[in-house]
């Protein structure tokens, strides 16, 4: 045999939508001690919906005596939408009841309720049990003292959420700021990376030019060590000339001066047998003006001084003579005649060692 259970007196509510009405009316009496109430199933779309942590409610107005309040769900396993109470005592006075569930956060933020349904509360059969059909009032009472401090501790939550939402925003904006700090240090990183790369490849080639400029300088220097050992074997060559050009020049000047004293003394020679020929000529002159004031108006006849100067003129004017000694002059051709310093050398004379004498011809 079962036993009764919930099924009995809760009626069974399935809510898809909040726009979706209840299919049927639902039914109270007075009569009804913690009995009657909704065995309330949510779902979303036909999927089980996970109400854990909300606060669903039964929000009432009864028409007749104007009375309106709210019964608060007890969670039957919000996990799977299920949740069930009981329809309070002031709530059942004959006539219409005005409802619907109301779905609310931890927070106390509505999340949603449903449409409007009619909750019809019937009239008393028998007094004696609306007498004990009584749930307390005190329990309606301790529902309200129960949602207010739900209220207070939802406005404590909210408060606390308002003040870490502000602790995130706030460090949400430091987190920001840390970013375009790690950003602009970044890009400064990148920056400075860039200008390093550039710098050691700027340090590389003036590096390459400083090895090439060595080896140059180097070149260079080599070259001019050889330079300077040519430039020394070159002084010193010059140094050697510069002697021979001083002794040379010595040895030149001593034979320009003994050719100098030499020209001299020719020339004094010369000038003396220029002397002597302008006294030759002048003596050969006056020996022809003689020898031809002395020949006879009808010639030689005989021997004599004036034989010997007729003799002689007769050489004079010929062209052929060799050369003769007359008047205390040595008479020749010029071609017979040759100086070698302070000598006179006369082809058309012969020297006799052995007599020490002198044949003119």
């Amino acid at each position: 045999m079962a036993k009764m259970n919930d099924s009995w007196f809760l009626h069974p509510l399935t809510l898809d939508a909040a726009d979706q009405r209840p299919p049927e009316l639902l039914f109270a009496t007075p009569e009804d001690a913690r009995g009657r109430g909704i065995d309330l199933t949510i779902r979303n779309g036909g999927e089980v919906v996970d109400t854990t942590g909300c606060t669903v409610l039964l929000a009432w107005h009864n028409l007749n005596t104007g009375e309106k309040s709210t019964r608060k769900f007890d969670a039957v396993d919000a996990a799977k939408g299920r949740w069930k109470c009981t329809y309070p005592t002031s709530m059942q006075n004959p006539g219409l009841v005005r409802a619907r569930i109301v779905v609310m956060l931890e927070s106390g933020e509505t999340i949603t309720s449903s449409r409007e349904f009619d909750i019809k509360v019937e009239h008393v059969i028998a007094n004696d049990l609306s007498e004990q059909a009584k749930d307390d009032l005190s329990a309606f009472q301790q529902a309200a003292l129960e949602l207010n401090k739900l209220n207070d501790d939802v406005k404590k939550a909210e408060e606390a959420r308002v003040a870490a939402e502000t602790a995130r925003a706030s460090a949400e904006r430091s987190r920001a700021s840390a970013e375009t700090a790690r950003k602009s240090a970044e890009t400064a990183r990148v920056t400075a990376e860039t200008s390093r790369a550039t710098a050691e490849t700027a340090r590389a080639s003036v590096e390459t030019a400083r090895v090439e400029a060595e080896k140059g300088r180097a070149t260079a220097e080599d070259a001019r060590a050889e330079a300077e050992k040519e430039r020394v074997i070159a002084e010193e060559g010059r140094v050697e000339a510069e002697k021979e050009r001083v002794s040379e020049f010595a040895r030149l000047k001593g034979e320009s001066e003994s050719a100098t004293s030499a020209a001299n003394a020719a020339a004094e020679r010369a000038n003396t047998a220029a002397t002597n020929a302008e006294t030759a000529a002048e003596t050969a002159s006056s020996l022809i003006n003689s020898a031809i004031g002395s020949i006879p108006q009808g010639g030689f006849t005989g021997g004599g001084s004036g034989a010997g100067d007729a003799d002689s003129l007769a050489k004079i004017l010929r062209s052929d003579y060799g050369c003769f000694h007359s008047g205390g002059t040595i008479w020749t051709q010029p071609e017979h005649v040759e100086f070698e310093g302070s000598n006179c050398v006369l082809s058309c004379a012969e020297y006799d060692e052995e007599t020490k004498t002198i044949t003119l011809g």
